[in-house]
Parts: structure tokens; C-alpha cells; sequence
């Protein structure tokens, strides 16, 4: 299975979603502004997923980005990410999702996934979860 994974993510073709744990909107932006701009790279995008997604995460699109909560602000990624309807999902840092409604939209969006990797800052050999 592992090997299957990783031909995925060598394949150009694949549709993957990569949330860095450095990847952030704009700080500058509003959560509408970052729809606007990430729906305008994207040849894929569900508007209403997004919305789902959003409220899941407790976001409205007048919440400016360099005020809001790291948790919240990687929710923000992942639901932008999600937006463009990857079939493989890849989240760097799972525990910075430690607000509930982030934690929720994690859980969701990799419960949707074909398939997803999750890494974590844990215990030395618990540092990882691949789901098919």
C-alpha cells in the first residue's frame, strides 16, 4: 500500500493538497479575499464544500488572517486546499489543529480523502498516520 502512495504522489497527474506547516494565506487578507485568490488559481473548485468547510472550522469570510489563531489559520489552508477536491491529502503537523471546530475540519476533510497522510511533533516513532 505504502509503495501505491508514494507512485501517487510521484504522478504529475494526481491531484494532491499539500498543507505545509508553513503554508499561510496572506496577512494581509481577509478569509473572502483568500477565496477569491485561491479559487482563481484552481481549475478544480467546489464553492460549496468550501462553505461546509468553513463553518465547520467556525470561519466567515470577514475574519481578517493576521488576526486569527494559528489553529484557525491552518484550517483556513486546509479548507482552501479541499476546495480544489484533491484525491490525496498531505498535512503537516496535525496537532496544530488544537482549537475543537480545527481539529473538526481536519478530521473531516481526512475522512473525505481517497487518501491522506497526517504527520505530528509526537513520541519518536508515532510521528505519522497514513489513512487509504
Amino acid at each position: 500500500m505504502h509503495a501505491d502512495l508514494r507512485a501517487r504522489y510521484l504522478d504529475a497527474s494526481s491531484e494532491i493538497a499539500y498543507c505545509g506547516k508553513e503554508f499561510r494565506v496572506y496577512r494581509s487578507m481577509r478569509i473572502a479575499d483568500a477565496i477569491r485568490f485561491y479559487a482563481a488559481l484552481n481549475t478544480r473548485w467546489d464553492s460549496r464544500q468550501l462553505e461546509e468547510d468553513l463553518e465547520t472550522a467556525g470561519l466567515a469570510p470577514e475574519f481578517e488572517v493576521r488576526r486569527m489563531k494559528r489553529a484557525y489559520q491552518r484550517a483556513l489552508v486546509l479548507a482552501l486546499a479541499c476546495a480544489s477536491k484533491p484525491t490525496t491529502l498531505i498535512v503537516e503537523y496535525g496537532d496544530e489543529f488544537d482549537e475543537a471546530p480545527a481539529a473538526a475540519l481536519l478530521e473531516r476533510a481526512v475522512a473525505r480523502a481517497e487518501h491522506a497522510i497526517v504527520t505530528y511533533r509526537g513520541a519518536p516513532g508515532d510521528h505519522a498516520r497514513w489513512y487509504p
